[in-house]
């Protein structure tokens, strides 16, 4: 039970992590995204562990911290994607997904849930 709910812990900590709205996905806008997301990444563990003190193991680890960023990256992406780029639509879905994390996650490709669901094996169990 607890194994099946670690990849929702991390996707809620990812949205709350990165919850900044994009703007439409014409070059420069995806040059912005690709700038905050690099940015997200420059806050390293201390950041992850301030959202959410439960992802102390990967806050403390620098390559967990990236892959973290890694995968929060692909969610963006995906969302951004999703919504065409719309800061509103964005975020009411970030809304909807902090509610409902294991629905949120269905919507994601296969490639990007399986990134979340390895990323979470590696927590230790709780």
């Amino acid at each position: 039970m607890v194994r099946r709910l670690l990849p929702a812990l991390l996707l809620g900590s990812i949205l709350a992590v990165c919850s900044a709205p994009a703007e439409p996905l014409d070059a420069p806008a995806a040059r912005a995204l690709e700038q905050t997301l690099g940015t997200l990444g420059a806050g390293g563990g201390a950041a992850i562990e301030q959202a959410d003190p439960r992802l102390a193991p990967i806050a403390r680890s620098p390559e967990l911290t990236k892959e973290l960023y890694d995968v929060a990256g692909a969610v963006m992406t995906e969302l951004a994607e999703r919504n065409g780029g719309d800061p509103e639509r964005m975020t009411a879905a970030i809304e909807r997904a902090k509610s409902d994390p294991e629905g949120f996650a269905a919507t994601l490709s296969p490639a990007t849930r399986a990134r979340l669901s390895a990323l979470a094996a590696k927590l230790p169990k709780q």
